[in-house]
Formats: structure tokens, C-alpha cells, sequence
């Protein structure tokens, strides 16, 4: 019942070929486990007497403190040396400071007037530049104005021209203008006259307008060059402005240059001055006493010490580091092993459900073959041949009384055959006639619900049937 709940609808052949494969499975992985194990054997460091390697970790350990200790109480005198040269090495710095913030007042006292004239002469020179370029800039839209009211000037004489022509227009008649389109005959007069009227109504109305748009645009042509006038009017009084602007600033430029003081000696005047001199003085006088020497502890050789046990102490955390590493194997030893035997139980419990498996094929087809021959009432059939290595092979096996169907006698055949017919036709619910040929060699044929048409030898020269 367990093997056919685990079967879920599958068959026999599916599921055996299910639990081949997953014993194949279990069977490649406890081919390599006992490799896995020699290897994790062969990489496992050797057992050491940890207990004793903690110890001399812990020994030199002290020792090293107490060496730090030695070092510290000796490096206190070149402690206090090297702070002393510290404070001298920042007032020198300070005093250089004081040196160069010295040399610069001097120098800008020095040129300070100097400095200060040369000062304005920048600013002098700067305006003029700006003033030029302003004067550039107006003389170049004086010039564009020149353009644009000679453009002007020239539309309203233009203009002029056109308003000239359109007052002197006047209507004129084209030839055939009062003839009949249709009948080609002249108009009637009265018809004449009304035309012309019209005609000298739509003349003088568009000529009328034409005229008015020519005004309209000459008024607003002159209107716009009154205004460049005026604009550049206004410009050349300003360009005359700048120009004497410029005059007067080029002026104060060549007196600015005039008045500009004859530059100091620098370097004489910071030579003499007293304060100049007292800071150097301090500087040389710090530096002096920045090369008294004071007698330097010597801890060379306990910081060698120091090494020596620092590289020791690091050799025996190595060694002590293949205590986790044997750890670490001993686990994956251990769970390979686990490993191995959980598939050994998983290969068993595969075997047996392929052992339930086989023999309840067995046990199925033995009922199919019972329930089979149950049909049959002098044959019967096998369906599997049992090997020499216990295996078993699918066949199909007709025998009479135990001897096989092709080892019985002509009368054993047809009365087998009989049988068969019989069984086929009471499965199926039919029934054919039934031709036996060579009837006569048999003695007595079985029963059957279907006609026998026996077929037998004689010595009739035509076929009868009786």
C-alpha cells in the first residue's frame, strides 16, 4: 500500500527508472566521499601541545610589556628634549615671521608715495580707455545714422515722386468700354453716362486713397528722420564733449607721470633699521641654542628585544592557528561521514522500495497470467523466462498440457487453436465459423460454440461437403 501511495498515478517502469536514477546519485557521491576524506586527512596539520604554546604566548607577552615599560620611562629624557627643540623651533618661526612682516613695512613706507602715484596714473589711464572706447562707439552710431537718414531721404523723395505722379493721373475710356458685350452694338446714352459716373466714382476714390497712404508714409518717413536728426545732433555734441574730455585727461596723465617720486633704496633702509636688526639677532640666538645637544637615551637594544619577541609571539599564533584548522577538518571529516551514511541508508531505503517494487510486478503479473489462463481450457500461456543471473526476461509462451504449442502434434495444434478461438470469442461476445483443414488427423476435436467446417482428405474426385 506504501509502494502504490508513493507510486501517485505513475507506473511501475516510470517509477523504477525514478529510483535507478536517484540510486545512481547516491551512488556517485559515495564513490568521492572517501577521497574527500584522505584529502581532508592529508591537509589536517599535526596535534601540538596547545597548552603549552598558550603559555609561552603568555610568558612573552609579559615580557614584551615590560620592555614597552623600559622604553617609556628611557623615552621621557628624549621626550623632554625634543619638546624643548619644538618650543625653540616655533619662536624662531614666529621671530621670521615678525622678520618679513617687518621687511614689508619698511618697503611700503618706502613707496608709499611712489605706489600711491602710480595708483592714480592706473586710474587715469583706465578712464581714458574707457573714454575712448565710449567716443568709438558714438562715432561708430553717428555713422549708422548717416546711413539710415540717407535711406530716409531717399523714400521720401520717392514718395514725392509717386505723389506727384498719382495727382496728375486722370480716368481714361478704353476702346469698346461702351459697347455691348453680347449684341456688340453702343450703349444707350443714358447707359453711358451712368457708367462714366461710376467709373469716375471708382478713380477718384481709389486715387484718393492712394494719395492718402502716400502722405501717411511720407509723414511718418519725415517724422522718423526729424528724430535720427535730433539723436545725432545730440551725439556729435556729446562725441564733442568726450573729445574734450579726453584732452583733459590725457593732460592729467603726462602730470601724473611728471609727479611720480624717484623709487627708494629698499634694501639700505631695512639694512639700518633697529628693529629690522634686534629680530634677526633673536633668530641667531635660537638657532644657537637649537644646536645644544642633549645626551640622547639609547633604547636600541631593547626595541631589538622588543622584535625578536614580536616575531615569535607571531610564530606561535601560526602554529596555534592548525588548532582551528584540525577543527575545521575534524567537522568536515565528521559531516562527509554523516554524509556517507545518510546515503547508505537512502541506497537502502531506494533498494527496498525497487525489491517491494519488482515483486509486486512479480505478484501482478502472476494474477494476470492466473486470471489469462483462467480463459483457456487446454492451453495455457507463459509470459516470463527466468535467467541464468536471476534476472527475468518478457516473453510469450503458448504450451499444451506443459508442451510448448510448435513440440505438439497436428491434433494438439488444431484443438489448441480451437481453444484459443473459443476463449477470444467468449471475451469478445462473437462467435465466426471455424475452418479445420486436415480434420482427419485428428480423432476427436473439442467442443466450440462456433460452426467447425471440418476440412478432410478422400477420395472423391469432387469437392463435397456433407
Amino acid at each position: 500500500m506504501e509502494l502504490l501511495a508513493q507510486l501517485s498515478g505513475r507506473s511501475i517502469a516510470q517509477y523504477a527508472k525514478e529510483v535507478a536514477a536517484k540510486k545512481k546519485a547516491c551512488k556517485d557521491e559515495l564513490s568521492v566521499i572517501p577521497s574527500q576524506i584522505e584529502t581532508a586527512r592529508k591537509l589536517m596539520p599535526e596535534e601540538e601541545d596547545w597548552v603549552a604554546i598558550d603559555s609561552e604566548i603568555e610568558d612573552k607577552n609579559a615580557r614584551i610589556q615590560q620592555i614597552e615599560e623600559q622604553i617609556a620611562d628611557k623615552s621621557k629624557l628624549n621626550e623632554q628634549e625634543y619638546q624643548r627643540k619644538a618650543f625653540i623651533q616655533k619662536q624662531i618661526g614666529e621671530k621670521r615671521l615678525q622678520l618679513n612682516s617687518r621687511m614689508n613695512e619698511i618697503a611700503t613706507e618706502a613707496n608709499k608715495g611712489r605706489n600711491e602715484a602710480s595708483l592714480k596714473l592706473n586710474e587715469l589711464e583706465y578712464s581714458l580707455r574707457t573714454e575712448k572706447a565710449s567716443l568709438d562707439r558714438k562715432r561708430q552710431s553717428v555713422a549708422d545714422m548717416d546711413i539710415e537718414i540717407e535711406k530716409l531721404n531717399t523714400k521720401l523723395s520717392a514718395l514725392r515722386g509717386e505723389f506727384s505722379f498719382i495727382s496728375k493721373e486722370e480716368l481714361t475710356y478704353n476702346e469698346g468700354e461702351f459697347i455691348c458685350p453680347t449684341c456688340k452694338r453702343p450703349l444707350e446714352i443714358e447707359d453711358i453716362e451712368a457708367k462714366q459716373r461710376e467709373m469716375q466714382a471708382n478713380f477718384n476714390a481709389n486715387k484718393a486713397a492712394r494719395l492718402k497712404a502716400n502722405k501717411e508714409a511720407g509723414m511718418a518717413k519725415k517724422q522718423r528722420l526729424e528724430e535720427m536728426q535730433g539723436l545725432k545732433d545730440r551725439t556729435n555734441a556729446e562725441i564733442e564733449e568726450l573729445e574734450q574730455k579726453i584732452e583733459r585727461i590725457n593732460a592729467d596723465i603726462q602730470q601724473a607721470k611728471a609727479s611720480i617720486p624717484e623709487a627708494q633704496n629698499v634694501e639700505a633702509m631695512i639694512a639700518s633699521d633697529q628693529i629690522y636688526i634686534d629680530i634677526k639677532n633673536e633668530i641667531v640666538e635660537l638657532e644657537n641654542q637649537l644646536k645644544v645637544d642633549a645626551k640622547i637615551v639609547d633604547v636600541s637594544e631593547l626595541q631589538s628585544e622588543k622584535r625578536t619577541l614580536n616575531e615569535a609571539v607571531q610564530g606561535l599564533y601560526k602554529r596555534l592557528a592548525n588548532r582551528e584548522q584540525i577543527g575545521r577538518a575534524e567537522k568536515e571529516i565528521a559531516s562527509l561521514e554523516e554524509k556517507r551514511i545518510a546515503n547508505n541508508q537512502k541506497l537502502a531505503d531506494l533498494e527496498k522500495w525497487e525489491f517491494t517494487a519488482l515483486q509486486f510486478q512479480k505478484d501482478k503479473d502472476a494474477e494476470l497470467l492466473k486470471r489469462i489462463n483462467g480463459m483457456f481450457r487446454y492451453v495455457s500461456f507463459s509470459f516470463v523466462n527466468e535467467q541464468l543471473n536471476g534476472g527475468e526476461k518478457l516473453t510469450c509462451v503458448c504450451t499444451v498440457n506443459g508442451t510448448p504449442f510448435l513440440d505438439v502434434n497436428n491434433a494438439g495444434q488444431i484443438n489448441a487453436g480451437i481453444d484459443i478461438i473459443n476463449a477470444i470469442c467468449t471475451a469478445k461476445g462473437v462467435s465466426a465459423p471455424i475452418f479445420v483443414d486436415n480434420a482427419e488427423s485428428v480423432n476427436q476435436i473439442i467442443p466450440s460454440l462456433s460452426q467447425i467446417i471440418r476440412l478432410v482428405v478422400t477420395t472423391d474426385k469432387e469437392l463435397t461437403i456433407k
